[in-house]
């Protein structure tokens, strides 16, 4: 499976960071950005024909398309996913500092969710779970550790040095 990300994602984000409280004021940017071309890339790498690569590539999906967290990627619950105004959104998404809000979720970004719920059989609770060595959906969550691990030999993948998460 292949995600296009819409070139109208990448700069409907940058310019919600250039309006951004707290940004930096000589409008230098903080940390890696990643190109659009280096977005489609990482998602590329992430995905694969097992259950492993359907999870790695919903996450980063999820990182790329929604800017969660990773405190948040890891709390996100099947509940959290709802259609408001006629598109799907992570509602009521408790976030850093206790802020709460509502996050869109991009038609590419809910197909990769789909397509790893349906693989794994969550039906409820997280969304995202840990995968054994046999290739199985286990356990009631993952850490945030895991979220740092993917997106590292993901980003390894496609010899790109020090990506973290909070890039993405």
């Amino acid at each position: 499976m292949s995600l296009q990300i819409p070139a109208c994602s990448v700069r409907s984000s940058l310019q919600a960071f250039a309006g951004s409280k707290g940004r930096n004021s000589l409008g230098a940017r903080m940390g890696n950005w990643l190109t659009q071309d280096q977005a489609q890339l990482l998602l590329e790498k992430a995905d694969g024909d097992d259950l492993r690569s359907a999870r790695d590539l919903a996450m980063i999906s999820v990182l790329v398309g929604c800017g969660l967290r990773r405190a948040e990627l890891s709390a996100l619950t099947v509940e959290d996913l709802q259609i408001r105004q006629g598109h799907w959104a992570i509602v009521d998404l408790v976030g850093k500092g206790g802020h709460v809000r509502t996050v869109p979720m991009p038609a590419w970004v809910k197909e990769a969710v789909d397509r790893w719920r349906n693989s794994a059989k969550v039906t409820a609770g997280r969304i995202f779970r840990a995968v054994s060595r046999h290739g199985t959906a286990w356990g009631k969550g993952i850490s945030e550790n895991v979220i740092c691990y993917v997106v590292r030999s993901v980003a390894e993948r496609m010899q790109l040095d020090n990506l973290a998460p909070h890039d993405l």
